[in-house]
C-alpha cells in the first residue's frame, strides 16, 4: 500500500484505524486468556478487575464476593469470606455440623505485613492462606477434639472493620445461617477521636468516600480494569512483577530495611494529654463491644469479643530483631499520637470489660515473635490466638481443651 500522496488527515485516520483494530485484537485474545484461566472460579472480568472491597449500603464496604486472590491463595465465597479456591457456595448445615463464625478487621481475616511503607521489606510476611488463617486453624483444632461433629468455621472478617461494622455484619449472617459459636476481633480501626456531634457509622462513611479508590487516577483505571481483559492483565503483570521482585530482593539481600531499622537505639512511642474527641471514641467502642454482647447474649449465641493488641504494647525485652526493626519503623514514621492514646486507654484506661470481652494483654508479652507490622501476626501467633478460642469453645462444651 502506497501511502506517500496521502494528506495527513487520511494518515491520521489510517493510523488510528490500524491501532484500535490491534486493541481489538489484544482484547479478543486476552478475552480468551482469562477466560481459560478462571473458568472453574465462578468469578468474572468485572469482579477481577475491579476493586477487592466494594461499597454496601448497610456495612459502607465489604468483600467483593468470588473474587480470585492473584496467586489462588483465596477466594471470596458468595457472602465475601476469605475461603479456599472454588469453596464459594455456602453449605447447608446438617445435623452435627458445628459452625463458628469469625468476625472483625484485616488480622482475623489473616493479613500479612502491610505492603504500604516499609514493613513488608521488614518482615517480609504476604498474606496468609486460608489454612494459616486463624480460622483455618481453629477448625482443624476443633475438628480434632471434636470427631463426632462437622466442624466448619467460617471466615466473616473483613479488612478495615470496625467493631460498628463486625455487629452489623453478624446480624445479617445471623438472619441467615445457624451459628453454634460466634468470635470477633476488633479494636485497631476504631476512631481515634470523634467530633461532638459525630457517630461512628458517620466517620466510617466519611473514611471511605475519601479511599483512594474514589480519586484519580484509580477512579479512571477501575472502570477500564473491570471492563478489559487487556488493560487489566496489563496492569495486574506490572504491580505482581514489581510485588515479586520486592520479595525477592530482600529475601536475597537478608532484609537489609529490617537490619537498619532494628539497629537503631528504641524509639519513643508519643501520646496526648487527654481530650473529650478521644474519650468519646473509647466510651463508643466500649458501648458498641457492651452492645454487641448483649445482642449475643439475647440471641443464644455462646460467644467471645477480643480487643486486638497493638505493637507500641509490646514487651522490648521479647522482641527480636524483626520486631525490633517493626517498632522502630513505627515509633520514626507511623508515631500517631491520637491513635496510641486512644488505644492506650482501651488497654490501661480502667475499663473492666465484661466477662464474654477479653484484652489479648498476654501477647504482648509473649515470647514468641507476634507481629509482621504494628497490629498483623506471625503464623505462630494466629496459632496461639486459635488456641485460645479452641479452648474456650472446649471448655464451654465440657471437652477437656489442649494446652498452649
Amino acid at each position: 500500500m502506497r501511502t506517500g500522496n496521502w494528506t495527513r488527515k487520511k494518515l491520521w485516520t489510517f493510523s488510528i484505524i490500524s491501532i484500535l483494530l490491534v486493541l481489538v485484537v489484544l482484547e479478543i485474545i486476552f478475552r480468551i486468556v482469562f477466560a481459560a484461566q478462571y473458568k472453574n472460579y465462578r468469578t468474572s472480568l468485572y469482579i477481577q478487575g475491579n476493586t477487592l472491597q466494594m461499597s454496601d449500603s448497610a456495612l459502607v464496604f465489604r468483600n467483593r464476593p468470588f473474587y480470585l486472590d492473584y496467586y489462588r491463595h483465596y477466594q471470596f465465597n458468595e457472602e465475601g469470606m476469605r475461603v479456599q479456591p472454588r469453596d464459594v457456595d455456602m453449605p447447608e448445615k446438617k445435623p452435627g455440623d458445628f459452625w463458628v463464625f469469625l468476625f472483625g478487621g484485616s488480622a482475623m481475616e489473616g493479613a500479612g505485613s502491610n505492603k504500604d511503607g516499609e514493613w513488608l521489606d521488614i518482615a517480609g510476611v504476604t498474606d496468609h492462606k486460608p489454612e494459616e488463617t486463624i480460622a483455618g486453624l481453629l477448625e482443624k483444632k476443633l475438628q480434632i477434639k471434636m470427631p463426632d461433629r462437622k466442624v466448619r468455621v467460617f471466615n466473616a472478617a473483613n479488612s478495615g472493620f470496625a467493631v460498628w461494622q463486625s455487629m452489623q455484619r453478624y446480624q445479617q449472617l445471623s438472619a441467615k445461617y445457624k451459628m453454634d459459636w460466634v468470635i470477633s476481633m476488633d479494636g485497631e480501626n476504631e476512631p481515634a477521636v470523634i467530633g461532638p456531634n459525630e457517630t461512628v457509622p458517620e466517620y466510617i462513611r466519611k473514611r471511605w468516600k475519601e479511599s483512594a479508590l474514589f480519586d484519580f487516577p484509580l477512579n479512571i483505571i477501575i472502570p477500564l480494569t473491570s471492563h478489559s481483559a487487556f488493560i487489566h492483565q496489563l496492569k495486574q503483570f506490572s504491580f505482581h512483577y514489581r510485588y515479586s521482585n520486592r520479595l525477592a530482593r530482600n529475601e536475597q539481600n537478608h532484609y537489609p530495611a529490617r537490619k537498619t531499622w532494628s539497629g537503631r537505639p528504641l524509639g519513643a512511642v508519643g501520646f496526648v494529654k487527654p481530650r473529650s474527641g478521644i474519650d468519646k471514641a473509647v466510651y463508643s467502642f466500649y458501648s458498641q463491644l457492651l452492645q454487641f454482647d448483649s445482642m449475643l447474649t439475647g440471641n443464644g449465641h455462646p460467644h467471645l469479643l477480643y480487643i486486638q493488641p497493638h505493637i507500641i504494647f509490646r514487651d522490648t525485652a521479647r522482641m527480636n530483631v524483626t520486631e525490633r526493626a517493626l517498632y522502630n519503623y513505627y515509633t520514626a514514621t507511623y508515631n500517631d499520637s491520637l491513635h496510641n492514646t486512644f488505644k492506650w486507654k482501651v488497654f490501661n484506661g480502667g475499663y473492666t470489660p465484661p466477662g464474654r470481652v477479653r484484652l489479648l494483654k498476654e501477647l504482648h508479652s509473649w515470647d514468641k515473635q507476634v507481629f509482621v507490622d504494628y497490629c498483623h501476626f506471625t503464623p505462630e501467633a494466629n496459632e496461639y490466638i486459635a488456641t485460645l478460642m479452641a479452648n474456650e469453645i472446649l471448655e464451654f462444651n465440657n471437652i477437656r481443651p489442649r494446652p498452649l
